[in-house]
């Protein structure tokens, strides 16, 4: 499984199932009250590895760090796959038509490497969007709250929960032993995440300190909780479920309307919709490996000023994590900290005062993203040590799990959801190509004349059809519908989500009145800071 820091979770009774020291392992007999702790792996003499469970035994797993909820595995002799993705694609994954087959994996390296190369001198550069910077680390931190995929040999599994319920600030319950937020050098001023002494994160998932500005969205998140709780009349859960309240509807009212559109936000309120409607939800394929991965062409090439620094490159926001290494204080024993000059500046990055914008989203990304550490990267196909080229891991990726080409999917749609609403961006016309390529490199242009156009890996296609529907604005309309179906009926999953009958929350601006208009996330991010 790569880098990940996790275990398999899928169990067929009386088989192996690894474990690993973040997991506290229930074994009961079922339908009885017996029950026998095998404590935190962590503990000496506990090995960690393979657990061999009785054919009339149940193990009840519970991520501890992580904070996804407990689980029962097994039931008698059955499979029991817990929290897996669910494809839109009806015919996954035992279609003959599995189109994405043909095209062999050193050409999705040859993409990939055409994706992220360098513009040269002359040539056309995507430039920026309309859109603050902050949004690309605030889909990052979405992602990584809704999915956290496990790759094994017989399917995927996601240790999230698949509602937008921020439990990769708060877990399934909050522990209020664990530190939220931690110090920076030499302010002091707890604008970090919090970390052990060695800068390791001490957070619910771990992924948020995939680079510095996701792990600064965190923080704010963090502080938006602990400003709530202190709060005269709030307790833990109620500061818990306000500012979920807040940050879901800052998604509504912001977020979805800047990626996608308030058009189809509404058509999506509105139905009928593509995805399934009975419980439980689960996260779609496509939505995970391909169309919400459009954030990787929003990072920009530089963040002047966004950080303290003048010039910070999307390698200094990789470098400035525990993997990547670097911390203030390097002497033996002393604590990894985050210097106080490196916490992210907000007002460049988000609101009326952001002088930075989000790259335009298309087929040509940051350079940087050509040599990525491996070990930040979930199930990375590199070793210990090595570097990969993000974009050719993600079409790589979508290879290995099965995701049909865009072209498949769209037909499929149309096929089986008449009723859905859904513009086709053809890549096969040549105006069309001529303007959802524009930004490509000539052998990615080749590529795509030759054959690719007519069968394209669904998250190049993403990146394609953004740039001819709106100039790399908003996502397009496939993606557009698969990313706001699923935002939105995350939100619904959440049973005391803002979506659900009964909810009466209403945003509230600081001096405690009803706010007017959308609630986006520049005032969620003032409410975070403020006294």
């Amino acid at each position: 499984m790569g880098h990940y820091h996790g275990g398999s979770f899928r169990l067929i009774a009386g088989r192996d199932v690894t474990v690993d020291k973040r997991d506290v392992i229930l074994l009961r007999q079922p339908g009885t009250a017996q029950q026998d702790s095998f404590r935190f792996l962590s503990e000496p003499g506990f090995a960690q590895g393979p657990l061999k469970l009785d054919a009339n035994q149940e193990a009840v797993f519970q991520r501890i760090l992580r904070g996804a909820p407990s689980r029962t595995l097994a039931n008698g002799s059955s499979a029991v796959q817990i929290d897996a993705y669910d494809p839109i694609w009806g015919d996954y994954p035992n279609s003959p038509t599995l189109s994405l087959n043909a095209i062999d994996t050193a050409e999705l390296v040859e993409i990939g490497q055409n994706l992220t190369k360098p513009c040269s001198a002359g040539d056309p550069s995507p430039g920026n969007s309309q859109c603050p910077a902050a949004y690309t680390y605030f889909g990052q931190f979405i992602a990584h709250d809704l999915s956290d995929m496990v790759v094994e040999t017989a399917g995927t599994t996601n240790l999230q929960t698949a509602s937008l319920d921020l439990s990769s600030v708060f877990g399934t319950d909050i522990d209020f032993a664990q530190s939220f937020v931690g110090p920076t050098t030499p302010q002091n001023d707890l604008r970090d995440i919090a970390r052990d002494a060695a800068g390791a994160p001490e957070i619910k998932d771990r992924r948020n300190d995939a680079n510095l500005a996701v792990a600064q969205v965190h923080n704010m998140v963090a502080r938006f909780f602990l400003r709530e709780r202190a709060q005269p009349g709030q307790t833990e859960a109620t500061a818990r479920r306000a500012t979920i309240n807040y940050f879901q509807t800052a998604v509504m009212q912001d977020y979805l309307p800047r990626i996608v559109g308030q058009a189809e936000v509404n058509a999506v309120l509105a139905g009928p919709r593509l995805l399934q409607q009975s419980a439980p939800f689960l996260i779609p394929m496509e939505f995970a490996l391909a169309c919400f991965r459009f954030g990787h062409a929003q990072v920009r090439d530089n963040y002047f000023h966004g950080f303290a620094p003048q010039s910070v490159t999307p390698g200094d926001l990789i470098d400035f994590t525990h993997a990547g290494g670097l911390f203030a204080n390097t002497a033996a024993g002393d604590p990894k900290v985050l210097p106080s000059d490196w916490q992210m500046v907000w007002p460049k990055m988000i609101g009326a005062t952001a002088t930075l914008r989000t790259r335009r989203i298309a087929a040509r990304i940051a350079n940087n993203h050509g040599e990525i550490k491996s070990a930040i990267v979930n199930d990375a196909q590199a070793p210990d040590g090595g570097r990969i080229n993000l974009a050719a891991e993600t079409l790589i990726r979508g290879k290995r799990l099965h995701l049909p080409s865009a072209q498949v999917l769209i037909a499929w749609i149309k096929a089986n959801h008449p009723l859905v609403p859904l513009a086709h961006i053809d890549l096969q016309d040549a105006a069309t190509l001529d303007k959802a390529a524009r930004f490509t490199t000539p052998a990615l242009r080749t590529l795509l004349e030759n054959g690719l156009a007519e069968n394209t890996p669904l998250w190049l296609y993403t990146l394609l059809e953004s740039q001819a529907a709106s100039d790399g604005e908003q996502l397009g309309p496939l993606a557009g519908r698969i990313v706001a179906e699923t935002l939105i009926a995350a939100i619904e999953a959440d049973p005391q989500g803002i979506l659900s009958p009964g909810n009466t929350f209403q945003a509230l601006d600081l001096n405690g009145t009803p706010v007017q208009g959308n609630y986006g996330f520049d005032k969620f991010v003032e409410r975070a800071f403020s006294p």
